[in-house]
């Protein structure tokens, strides 16, 4: 499967700062159907020594609970869903770990190139 694997950064307010207890990413420039693709960013990060976290697999209104209630159009957050896994963020990593998470985002195959 080729897709293009590039993290989009959260947006931050011009002016303002953020101090993060979660730091998510999004696949940037997928149009749905990104599961696969982002559950292979994961891979390629487990593969460098980097734990990710999916913070919601399962939306609300998909639970079996809920699947009958559902009546609104939840297409954008099932979108997310699909395409937004978090990397490492805390007070007790080091430098050096920052640097090895940032390095192996980095690396990640970007538009144009390497095919997942």
């Amino acid at each position: 499967m080729s897709m293009a694997l590039y993290a989009a950064n959260p947006p931050t307010l011009p002016g303002a700062g953020h101090v993060y207890h979660q730091y998510t990413l999004r696949l940037a420039g997928m149009n749905g159907g990104a599961r696969p693709a982002r559950d292979r960013v994961r891979e390629l990060l487990a593969g460098s020594g980097i734990a990710t976290g999916v913070y919601y697999p399962m939306l609300v209104h998909q639970q079996l609970a809920y699947r009958e209630r559902a009546v609104a159009d939840c297409s954008n957050a099932e979108r997310a869903c699909d395409d937004m896994y978090s990397i490492p963020i805390n007070h007790a990593i080091s430098d050096g770990e920052v640097e090895a998470v940032a390095e192996a985002v980095a690396a990640l195959p970007r538009n144009g190139g390497t095919a997942v």
